[in-house]
């Protein structure tokens, strides 16, 4: 058997190789019939979506970057087997006592009958069955089996594939999901990763949820992840008190008085530039009523401890980072979501921006690397941006 391959991240500056993403298929249109109801921002546009992401990954395909689609590595697998996972995303549901089931209606909800059914469907069809799960609602009248309504569980926030896991110094970490919208697309990431026979470190379980637009990989020294609306302390805590994040410091970025589903997830109001500079929402900083607080874990003897807390932005002070400041509007606008390519052999990094300003902003500071602008407001519809669309396999850097 192939040994599983080790794909790893150290840190967030460390130059991308791979990276997994997921396109809007037809997700976008069942998003579309109530944007709240599946966490998106507003109705999005099929056309306008798709292409925003096709400009994306062009510009990432341009600076060699492998990108890898969640759908292409289900419709790369063998016929069979990519049957035999649609037998058991597909449902068949009857709505009575199954005791009163005629014997040949019995085959009828059976899997031998799925097999027969998906046998004759295209490789795209069964993608279908994959991503949008259906379940066949069957009655029996006067002996006949029959359907008029079937229901479907379309992962309409699969696109934003930063999330169902993070990629830490030892590894890849499965997430869990505490909206139940989400809960699915970690079990098609989980598969899609074992089909590509990537070793998979750990699973985060319920009542512990962690979401990957919280974890920022700084350095082999430091990790960070956010706590607070959508990865919980027990998740954060399972990770840490199995040695998953590898560094030898892990901060927890608290948020106790926010909590807004605007500023979700760490990746949501801060983000890392170069190795010199970072950026920040303003109106978190210092004494602000939505304040971060770093909890600073320290390994010491094997076992993390927790040794201070400190407001976010002073902990970035003190990380030796210059803070640039962004706007509430600025932030709105997905200025902070950027995607950071790492630093190239000439020592600058390469930043895919979604924000026209954010090269002026970034200049200012005194960036000298490459900022490339897409419009992602297709995506960003959604309610993410490059960063969130992103699962990043980084190359260590040489000592």
């Amino acid at each position: 058997m192939e040994p599983k391959k080790s794909y790893i991240q150290i840190a967030e500056l460390d130059q991308a190789h791979t990276i997994i993403m997921h396109a809007p298929l037809k997700d976008p249109n069942f998003g579309s019939l109530h944007p709240k109801a599946f966490l998106y921002e507003k109705q999005v546009s099929f056309e306008k979506a798709k292409k925003s992401h096709n400009e994306f990954v062009e510009k990432l395909k341009k600076y060699g970057v492998e990108v890898i689609k969640i759908e292409d590595v289900y419709a790369n697998l063998k016929r069979e087997e990519l049957e035999e996972i649609a037998v058991n995303y597909l449902k068949y549901q009857f709505e009575g006592d199954v005791s009163d089931l005629t014997e040949e209606n019995k085959f009828y909800i059976s899997n031998e009958y799925k097999r027969i059914a998906l046998s004759t469907l295209s490789v795209e069809q069964l993608l279908d069955i994959i991503l949008y799960q259906p379940t066949v609602l069957l009655q029996q009248k006067n002996r006949d089996l029959s359907s008029c309504e079937i229901v479907h569980h379309p992962n309409t926030n699969l696109t934003f594939t930063r999330d169902q896991q993070i990629v830490t110094v030892h590894g890849l970490v499965m997430g869990s999901f505490a909206n139940h919208q989400r809960k699915r697309e970690v079990q098609i990431m989980r598969k899609a990763f074992e089909i590509m026979n990537i070793e998979i470190k750990g699973n985060v379980e319920s009542p512990g949820f962690v979401e990957g637009g919280d974890f920022f990989p700084v350095s082999k020294d430091l990790s960070l992840i956010g706590v607070g609306c959508r990865t919980n302390h027990l998740g954060a805590k399972y990770i840490l008190d199995n040695n998953l994040f590898g560094t030898r410091r892990v901060g927890f970025v608290v948020d106790e008085m926010d909590k807004n589903i605007q500023r979700m997830h760490l990746d949501t109001i801060f983000n890392i530039v170069d190795e010199k500079r970072v950026v920040l929402l303003d109106s978190i900083m210092g004494d602000s009523k939505i304040r971060r607080v770093v909890w600073e874990y320290v390994l010491i003897d094997n076992c993390y401890q927790l040794n201070r807390k400190v407001e976010f932005s002073e902990f970035l002070k003190q990380e030796g980072y210059q803070i640039i400041p962004i706007s509430d509007q600025q932030q709105r606008e997905y200025m902070l979501n950027f995607l950071n390519l790492g630093i190239g052999s000439d020592g600058k990094a390469i930043i895919i921006s979604v924000h026209p300003d954010l090269e002026k902003v970034l200049r200012e500071a005194g960036f000298e690397g490459i900022v490339d602008y897409v419009d992602y407001s297709g995506i960003t519809a959604m309610y993410g941006a490059a960063h969130c669309s992103t699962q990043v396999f980084r190359t260590p850097k040489k000592n």
